[in-house]
């Protein structure tokens, strides 16, 4: 844990660097807004076993033995 905040701490300005890169910024906050989107009408409960779902095949694609 105590690595996190010290990541957190060296790295934020990299970090609000890397996210004032409009390139970076605005396929961002597209995603955002379409998840908060689609969770806000419900469909919450179907976004999150497919987001599961999607993460097990690509580690059972990179041969990782690991299940979320």
């Amino acid at each position: 844990m105590w690595l996190y905040v010290v990541l957190v701490y060296f790295a934020y300005d990299d970090i609000f660097r890397m996210l004032a890169n409009p390139i970076l910024f605005y396929p961002l906050m597209f995603v955002s807004s379409m998840v908060a989107m689609m969770y806000s009408m419900g469909l919450g409960p179907i976004m999150i076993p497919a987001a599961q779902m999607s993460i097990n095949t690509g580690f059972r694609m990179a041969g990782i033995p690991y299940q979320v």
